[in-house]
């Protein structure tokens, strides 16, 4: 994103788009679609500030897809939402960014010869298909 676009919102309170994943202490999934404050742009580096928990993180310019303007800004504070290209994730005092897979990235890679695992093998969220190369069947 436009870094000089971003200077025209700063102290805005956005959303983030992926909302970040959170975890308690016990492990149990957390609502974590809190307000942040577009705290500072220094060095090309975007910082925000969550205004629940405190946490701050880093992001570069290239993380950022868009600013969106909310319809209802946040008391006089304007507000808006940030899209990212990146998903973060809030776990105790920590604050991480992982980039989200796009196009080829996202396609799981084995090499030839492999043999597609089994149903149960697969990770959380995969998905495996047989392809029929016998075209003539149909």
């Amino acid at each position: 994103m436009n870094i000089k676009q971003l200077k025209k919102n700063l102290n805005h309170r956005v959303r983030l788009r992926p909302v970040p994943l959170s975890k308690d202490a016990d492990g149990r999934a957390v609502n974590a679609d809190d307000h942040w404050i577009l705290a500072s742009l220094v060095n090309e580096r975007v910082e925000l500030s969550n205004v629940r928990t405190g946490h701050v993180i880093g992001l570069n310019p290239d993380h950022v897809h868009s600013y969106t303007s909310d319809v209802v800004p946040h008391g006089s504070v304007p507000a808006g939402f940030l899209e990212l290209k990146v998903q973060v994730t809030l776990s105790g005092a920590c604050a991480t960014v992982e980039p989200i897979l796009s196009g080829a990235a996202r396609l799981p890679t084995f090499r030839v010869g492999d043999r597609p695992p089994r149903p149960d093998e697969g990770k959380d969220g995969d998905v495996w298909f047989e392809v029929d190369s016998d075209q003539s069947r149909r």
